[in-house]
């Protein structure tokens, strides 16, 4: 968090793994970046983005071909994804 301060960034949430359910009762988010690996995009993750807002996320299995993954939530709170 700090980091992101002295880069000018001021409105920015981080969280880890150890503490679910993700930042419970934050959001919603214009962006989420999420840094590790998972089997598909969490439903949690996409109800805390804002219409409007992305998430890049790694999808694909462990010590297997992992993609990285664009999500947008359109205004109408469809969701759209591409590689």
């Amino acid at each position: 968090m700090a980091a992101c301060r002295r880069l000018g960034y001021a409105n920015v949430a981080t969280e880890d793994r150890r503490r679910l359910p993700w930042l419970a009762g934050a959001g919603p988010f214009d962006a989420i970046v999420v840094t590790a690996a998972a089997s598909h995009v969490p439903p949690p993750l996409l109800r805390q983005l804002k219409p409007g807002g992305r998430m890049v996320i790694p999808i694909g299995a462990v010590f297997q071909t992992q993609q990285l993954m664009l999500v947008e939530k359109q205004h109408d709170g469809s969701v759209t994804t591409r590689r």
